[in-house]
């Protein structure tokens, strides 16, 4: 990757306009996404339905533990093809899974520790856990881009989050609440689009069923339970829900690689020094032509 090839203009963007552009990307590069996203729903929604099969009474923490870990092995593999977009390089099936100039192995493995140790902070409560998630949440970015000609993309990036770590904090909720609510659309579309090319539902027509079936007429407090258990440990429901949010998860993992590279317009004048590297280059061939003219009116 080459830091004068970015594709992308390097200004400062609220987290609005960063996801915007991720959606914008994801759109122009869906072959790449699409088949990111099915290498990791198709193992994963199967391990969640065999899983609710199997312990009904844990699949709503399974879900939560699997969708976590694959959602940590999926931001790998997005941002690493997301940062060779940006910077202008393309991206083939096959690279997109095997690139021998920027393996992923040793990130993912970190990667996956560090998803664990996170789990560990939720189970004691969920806003720390969101503290250091924001804390180390450009580690991957930071090692992807280290290879940039003439730079050190890590070199401070610590002190960065530090100078930033509140709107840092607030785009994370941000991104998010995008993330879920986007997680919902799709489980909603897939649920309708399944009933029209099926004639079953996967959720909503079972609620109405379940509605029709009950001999009193019940109160929301009666159907709720009802409601909730179908939605937690129905093998079809969770596996859908899984795949959904995994798809949800690239857009706003592409956005947040994006809110990187805002921190580093904003702190460190990216922008700046892309332009003297443009200006730079547009002064190169003078020197070439006028360098033989210099020697031979010198010999002269």
């Amino acid at each position: 990757m080459k830091f004068a090839d970015v594709r992308i203009p390097l200004t400062p963007r609220p987290v609005v306009t960063c996801l915007d552009l991720a959606v914008a990307l994801c759109g122009q590069n869906a072959g790449v996404y699409l088949l990111l996203w099915a290498a990791h729903a198709v193992p994963t929604g199967g391990l969640v339905w065999w899983l609710s099969n199997a312990f009904p009474d844990w699949a709503l923490l399974g879900i939560v533990v699997i969708v976590g870990l694959a959602t940590g092995s999926l931001g790998v593999f997005t941002i690493r093809a997301t940062a060779r977009l940006v910077f202008g390089e393309a991206v083939s099936s096959r690279r997109a899974f095997i690139d021998a100039e920027h393996p992923v192995a040793g990130l993912w493995g970190k990667l996956m520790a560090g998803r664990l140790g996170l789990f560990a902070a939720a189970l004691v409560l969920l806003f720390p856990a969101l503290l250091i998630g924001v804390r180390w949440g450009f580690w991957a970015e930071s090692r992807l881009l280290r290879g940039l000609e003439g730079h050190r993309a890590d070199r401070r990036g610590g002190e960065l989050v530090q100078m930033e770590y509140g709107e840092l904090l607030m785009r994370a909720l941000g991104l998010l609440t995008a993330w879920f609510v986007a997680a919902a659309i799709f489980f909603i579309t897939a649920d309708c689009t399944t009933k029209l090319a099926t004639g079953q539902s996967i959720f909503l027509g079972r609620l109405s069923e379940l509605s029709a079936n009950m001999y009193y007429e019940a109160d929301v407090f009666d159907t709720f339970p009802i409601y909730w258990k179908l939605l937690t440990t129905d093998p079809w429901v969770l596996a859908t829900i899984t795949a959904c949010l995994l798809a949800s998860y690239i857009p706003a993992r592409v956005a947040w690689f994006l809110c990187y590279l805002d921190l580093r317009v904003r702190r460190d004048c990216w922008d700046v020094e892309l332009a003297m590297i443009e200006d730079a280059a547009r002064m190169q061939p003078r020197q070439v032509v006028t360098r033989p003219a210099a020697e031979h009116v010198a010999g002269q």
